[in-house]
């Protein structure tokens, strides 16, 4: 069930990446990926008793593509589950941290280029 899970969140990041050209397209499957990758570290972490594990690196800026990165993160974390619970849960969490922060901007983005509204 977490394989799924994670496949899921896979899923929706590479979805993020196909709809980039469409901002609100973007925007609602950027949510979805970060909400379904949210979920599969709770998930993990009530699963496999991680509630009060904290994962070294989890704010790391790598550079780069972001969603690229969150989606090797997300692979790295369906590899090693099995065998390396906390790395998985450790990858995930850091994928989580890489999803919110590219929403936060897309909707800061998104703010500053509206019009504002004038009251009369």
């Amino acid at each position: 069930m977490l394989l799924k899970s994670i496949a899921k969140a896979q899923a929706l990041v590479k979805e993020a990446q196909s709809t980039r050209s469409d901002k609100h397209a973007f925007m609602l499957t950027l949510w979805k990926a970060a909400a379904e990758t949210e979920y599969v570290a709770f998930r993990i972490a009530t699963t496999l008793g991680y509630e009060d594990y904290q994962p070294t690196n989890t704010d790391e800026d790598q550079g780069g593509d972001q969603l690229g990165i969150a989606e090797q993160l997300l692979k790295e974390a369906q590899k090693s589950l099995v065998q390396q619970p906390d790395k998985s849960y450790g990858s995930v969490r850091k994928t989580v941290t890489i999803l919110r922060k590219l929403y936060g901007a897309e909707e800061k983005g998104k703010k500053e280029t509206m019009p504002e509204t004038i009251d009369e």
